[in-house]
């Protein structure tokens, strides 16, 4: 795999700490719905009974959450999950981190391809760029979930961010690839020399 940070510019240089590939077909994370289950005559049902005491009712009601991506993002996520213990078994970092997700989804056949007898043709008009659903940003929230607690202890540890989503070359496969890099602090010398071209411009 090339490394992409050069040509990015916001990534920093050198290789990263991790850089691995999920083959599979990438899904979005979907939200979480909360279900609070009520009796008949509409009233919430506690864990473990309620208690009413001068006229109101105290308890812990039952709250069944729902993932909405269903069992593919599921699967989804847990592939990535495994593909992240296989090359690191360490504990999560908790420092700043820079991240590269590269989304690699399927064309669709019946409107990109033109059917011939040697096998199917690239159509001259297919787009070049997958500006449909699902949305990058939802796609990368699956993966950062997935990622969490393995690779990182919060995604809020990603100080720099960048997400592609592209279509897989013919004949390869669609997947994920991420890529982790630990944010360096700044250069002292660079920062004053910095503040003093800053100076010299105020006066």
């Amino acid at each position: 795999m090339t490394d992409l940070a050069p040509a990015w510019g916001s990534l920093p240089e050198g290789l990263p700490l991790f850089d691995l590939w999920i083959e599979g077909t990438p899904r979005p994370g979907g939200s979480k719905r909360a279900i609070t289950p009520r009796r008949g005559d509409g009233s919430l049902i506690f864990r473990d009974g309620a208690k009413v005491k001068n006229g109101r009712v105290y308890g812990t009601p039952i709250v069944n959450v729902i993932d909405q991506a269903g069992e593919h993002g599921k699967g989804w996520r847990k592939a990535i999950e495994a593909a992240a213990f296989q090359i690191y078994r360490g504990g999560p970092f908790d420092g700043p981190l820079a991240v590269l997700f590269d989304f690699h989804l399927a064309r669709p056949v019946s409107t990109h391809y033109l059917k011939r007898k040697g096998g199917d043709v690239l159509r001259a008009d297919a787009p070049t760029w997958p500006a449909v659903a699902p949305d990058t940003l939802k796609l990368t929230r699956a993966a950062e979930d997935a990622l969490t607690g393995t690779l990182w202890t919060d995604d809020a540890r990603i100080v720099v961010q960048l997400n592609r989503k592209q279509y897989a070359e013919a004949d390869m496969p669609t997947g994920l690839r991420v890529a982790v890099w630990k944010m360096p602090e700044p250069d002292p010398q660079q920062m004053s020399l910095g503040l003093e071209a800053r100076d010299d411009t105020a006066g």
